[in-house]
């Protein structure tokens, strides 16, 4: 997809309305997998069930039938075949700490459709399994007198464990949705201009919430250049990998079922156990645990003589004031002066989530600058990429933590993809390994024809006298010896330099009569000249008296 984020029925509409521009049939059977696209809706809390603990009751109203506003028709009896898809799908949901000038402690909130790419190049959604809509979600059509519209409504649960997801919703009573279907069956009529679905099914729920700047999320996001294929299902479904989904899901409702049968039996058998135990202090006992979020390993004090205001006391002192004091008075009212109890030292670590909602933060100013919405698509140890909602625009960006603070490094560097078919995915690798082959060819050569030069410049005939080898042919002159082995180390100017003082330092040493030791004495050529014969020369002849007697 040009833009990677996910299509609502409304781009689905846009696709057929100003792009293919006729009526039409589609059929998943014939193009061999469903369309895929997002409708709105909202959720909002029941009042718990006591039966239930550990889990927060919602109630989902999703799409209406009939003709909707986005240009989509689905009737009644297609939407009565579609409900019972309903059942056992997952609740997504993507958590972040809002900080607005009203809240400067901030809050958590739900967020959108984050996502980001894998190693591989892979979309990857953020969002994860906060709840999930049972088998007996009551799933049926709901007559909304107000809206004057009747809608799919089903009932699910959020998991109160793992998340704040269902501290979330009963803070705000109600929140909207993204509710996604896979289409089966639809047509497009191009004279009245709807689209009318004729089959599908639900494929999940993500619930929506604020942006880091504290609005309210735009569920609708229009992308451009769409094509048909942009809405299969490896494309823009949050809920392709359905049976892994449902895996994690059930494999979180084992941990919460195990830990809370986990806790009362140990609670239970232990206190048992205590001498002085009766039915009151162990109920006050588990109140407190319950209270404090604690289980009995977690309690290094004697208890099982401690009446309930001692028992609160107790409580208190160690897990909300954070130690036991030193000397504190016993249950029989003596002072333990030689007991001392240590402290409980908690300490945190700047979470990979505050990371993140921190670099969200520092983006807000470009965000303003650039006029664009950006999300986070990977954050790494040293750096981040971020991603323009309504632009192409990727950008890299390094950063930096000091304990909880966290702050940009350097520039951001703006970043590229291209999409590519897979015979020009294999054309462009082919180019990629070859130029690498070519690379290391060229700084080969270039190498070898640095060696070159370097070499002339140290068998220079000037530093001849330093290049000297003894009998096993090896140089006499260490430094020498050294600075050729280690040639590959110095650039042309620098090994010129070092040589220069090689020598220099070597004749100021050993004199200059070593220079001409080792070198054949080469013959002496007179110039020619030409005289006037007649001429007596005025200096004694060169030959001495050898030809005197010839001359006269």
């Amino acid at each position: 997809m040009p833009k990677k984020r996910l299509l609502f029925i409304e781009d689905l509409y846009d696709f057929y309305l100003n792009k293919y521009k006729r009526s039409t049939h589609f059929s998943s059977e014939k193009n061999g997998e469903p369309l895929v696209v997002q409708v709105h809706g909202k959720v909002n809390f029941d009042q718990p069930d006591k039966n239930k603990d550990g889990l927060l009751p919602v109630h989902l109203q999703s799409c209406h039938t009939d003709l909707n506003v986005n240009g989509s028709n689905i009737n009644k009896t297609v939407m009565e075949a579609a409900l019972p898809s309903f059942s056992n799908r997952p609740i997504l949901g993507y958590i972040h700490k809002v900080v607005t000038d009203e809240n400067p402690d901030g809050q958590w909130e739900f967020y959108s459709h984050n996502m980001h790419e894998d190693e591989n190049g892979e979309l990857v959604y953020d969002e994860y399994p906060i709840g999930i809509i049972p088998e007996s979600c009551n799933a049926q059509l709901v007559y909304d007198e107000e809206k004057e519209k009747t809608y799919c409504e089903v009932d699910g649960y959020i998991f109160k464990e793992y998340s704040k997801a269902a501290e979330i919703l009963e803070r705000e009573g109600e929140c909207f949705v993204s509710v996604e279907l896979s289409i089966r069956e639809l047509s497009y009529d191009a004279k009245s201009k709807y689209l009318n679905i004729e089959d599908f099914f639900f494929s999940g729920v993500t619930i929506l919430g604020k942006t880091p700047q504290g609005e309210t999320v735009k569920p609708g996001m229009s992308g451009s250049n769409i094509k048909l294929t942009d809405f299969k299902a490896k494309n823009n479904s949050l809920f392709e990998n359905y049976e892994s989904k449902m895996d994690e899901l059930q494999e979180r409702l084992n941990k919460l079922e195990s830990t809370c049968f986990s806790i009362k039996e140990q609670t239970s058998a232990l206190l048992l156990q205590k001498e002085g135990g009766n039915e009151s202090k162990m109920n006050k006992f588990e109140e407190l645990l319950e209270k404090y979020n604690k289980t009995v390993e977690d309690i290094a004090f004697e208890y099982s003589n401690l009446s309930d205001e001692e028992l609160e006391v107790k409580f208190k002192e160690v897990f909300e004031d954070g130690s036991i004091g030193k000397g504190e008075a016993s249950s029989d009212g003596e002072n333990n002066k030689g007991q001392e109890f240590e402290k409980l030292v908690r300490t945190y670590e700047i979470s990979h989530e505050d990371v993140r909602y921190a670099l969200y933060n520092l983006l807000a100013p470009y965000e303003e600058l650039d006029d664009d919405y950006y999300y986070i698509s990977n954050v790494y140890d040293s750096y981040f990429v971020y991603e323009g909602w309504c632009t192409d625009k990727i950008y890299r960006q390094g950063y930096v933590k000091d304990g909880d603070n966290v702050s940009f490094d350097g520039e951001r560097t703006e970043l590229f993809r291209e999409l590519l078919t897979a015979s020009e995915k294999a054309e462009l690798e082919e180019m990629r390994s070859n130029y690498a082959e070519l690379k290391v060819f060229k700084e080969e050569i270039e190498l070898n024809e640095l060696r070159e030069k370097k070499k002339e410049i140290l068998d220079s005939e000037k530093y001849e006298i330093l290049a000297q080898k003894d009998e096993e042919g090896k140089f006499v002159n260490k430094d020498y010896e050294k600075l050729v082995s280690e040639m590959d180390n110095y650039s042309l100017a620098d090994l010129e330099t070092e040589i220069k003082v090689l020598h220099s330092d070597y004749v100021s040493e050993y004199g200059n009569f070593a220079l001409s030791d080792n070198k054949e004495e080469k013959p002496v050529t007179s110039k020619k000249q030409f005289v006037n014969v007649n001429k007596k020369p005025s200096k004694p002849s060169r030959y001495g008296k050898l030809f005197a007697e010839e001359e006269k």
